[in-house]
């Protein structure tokens, strides 16, 4: 029994073996049908990071055989996946208008927070053929995060001489939440200010909390800085900006 494609929870890390072996870390490759479709690869995944693999048709159906590994969208001739744990195994197969694709997914959590495009073509597909190609790809409204899945998100300051040490907890809502402390920036009197995080890429599951902290330059903030921070449930994504008064 096909399972229908679900929107994702976390960003997720891939790499393909099975053939030449495509790095696992921020990954962009072209990989030939016919290798694609005879060669069983692996998929490396893990919770927080991203992947678009294209193919060169319409995708008409995604089956995952064993549920909580990982989730995925179907968007014309993409399939986009995302992890949600850190280990387990499952087959994943793709089926396309001209073609199926059996692949195994494996989790890791050392494959957290990676962005990988991996486009599967056809080694005769001509230039031509290629710069049509997307103008035939149906066009899907950008994903929202609700009001239930949002997460909450709240700042203490506090100085410690020419320091300001700013002090995050993240609530997560109805679905896990995925973050990076690098992507934190603050706004201050004259423009951005360096922050020094102390963690990079975290999920927080479903209804819990998480705590943290990063350091800049309390000259630099001032009083009223204004801090932004971009998150993702699953495939949507939004920024919480707020302005904090530093006492």
């Amino acid at each position: 029994m096909k399972t229908p494609p679900r929107l994702i929870h976390g960003f997720l890390a891939l790499a393909l073996t099975g053939g030449p072996a495509l790095a696992a870390r921020d990954l962009q490759r072209t990989l030939p049908a016919q290798q694609a479709a005879t060669q069983t690869q692996t998929l490396h995944l893990g919770p927080g990071a991203l992947a678009t693999l294209t193919f060169p048709d319409t995708v008409t159906d995604v089956t995952v055989t064993r549920g909580g590994l990982v989730d995925a969208r179907m968007i014309g001739n993409r399939v986009l996946l995302a992890g949600l744990t850190t280990h387990g195994t499952t087959p994943i197969v793709i089926t396309t208008e001209s073609g199926t694709y059996t692949w195994r997914v494996m989790m890791t959590g050392t494959q957290a927070g990676s962005i990988v495009s991996v486009t599967v073509t056809e080694p005769e597909t001509s230039t031509a053929a290629t710069n049509v190609q997307p103008s035939s790809t149906p066009v899907s409204a950008p994903l929202t995060v609700t009001e239930a899945d949002a997460p909450r998100i709240t700042y203490a300051a506090v100085r410690d001489g020419n320091t300001l040490v700013l002090n995050y907890r993240v609530q997560a809502g109805a679905k896990a939440v995925s973050l990076d402390e690098r992507q934190l920036t603050v706004t201050g009197v004259s423009g951005p200010v360096v922050v020094k995080p102390n963690l990079g890429a975290m999920v927080v599951p479903p209804g819990t909390t998480r705590y943290g902290t990063v350091t800049l330059s309390a000259a630099d903030a001032g009083s009223s800085p204004v801090i932004s921070w971009p998150y993702r449930v699953g495939l949507a994504g939004a920024t919480v900006r707020q302005t904090l008064q530093v006492p």
